[in-house]
């Protein structure tokens, strides 16, 4: 992977992002019923409006969506999302990224400008799992989901555990946790998780 430097503070765009969720988002939470329909739609609304918003640019950015089977039956929904300038060629290596947001609310869509510039800063294609949402799916939905799009990746695409890293933030890297601590996962080469949701009991979070 190509050597970059890192910004010792997030971007304007991020922070204004944060700003932005924190008086819209966080307060209309408060009022959106999540059990109903229609709250879970606007909240979903209003997290890729941010995003699409504040997010980094999409500029020479390409997405190929991804709708198969596996062998067994099992349903593989996601997303490619590729730099235009990535210079990694080698084809066995690539990123798996779970997206967070509390199980319910994002999707490759709100985040595809962050594996964009995942892609971008790595040299490396990035693969976005679209697993199931609850509240209509019960857990262990999006656990079987993500299990199935890492068995893909390196079953069916030729790609090397060995040679790949997951990525996730939020409830994504809880589920990217709980898939690595299955039997019989082959483990990739890192494991990158921003704000994990690995402590489901918040008892850190209490005594923090």
């Amino acid at each position: 992977m190509p050597e970059q430097s890192l910004p010792a503070r997030g971007s304007l765009q991020s922070r204004g992002a944060a700003v932005i969720s924190s008086v819209t988002l966080r307060q209309i939470s408060t009022i959106l019923p999540p059990e109903r329909a229609w709250g879970l739609w606007a909240s979903r609304q209003i997290v890729a409006r941010v995003m699409d918003t504040f997010g980094p640019s999409l500029a020479g950015t390409d997405v190929e969506q991804v709708d198969v089977r596996l062998p067994d039956g099992r349903r593989v929904v996601g997303e490619w999302v590729r730099s235009a300038t990535r210079t990694d060629t080698d084809e066995t290596r690539a990123i798996y990224y779970v997206h967070g947001s509390g199980y319910a609310l994002c999707s490759p869509r709100t985040h595809r400008r962050l594996t964009a510039w995942l892609s971008r800063l790595t040299g490396l294609p990035v693969f976005c799992v679209d697993y199931r949402l609850a509240p209509r799916h019960r857990f262990p939905t999006a656990a079987d989901d993500v299990r199935a799009g890492w068995d893909w990746l390196t079953t069916q695409c030729d790609l090397d555990p060995e040679r790949m890293v997951i990525a996730g933030d939020s409830a994504g890297g809880h589920l990217a946790v709980d898939m690595l601590l299955q039997p019989g996962v082959p483990h990739p080469a890192a494991l990158a998780l921003l704000s994990p949701l690995y402590d489901l009991t918040f008892a850190l979070a209490r005594a923090r």
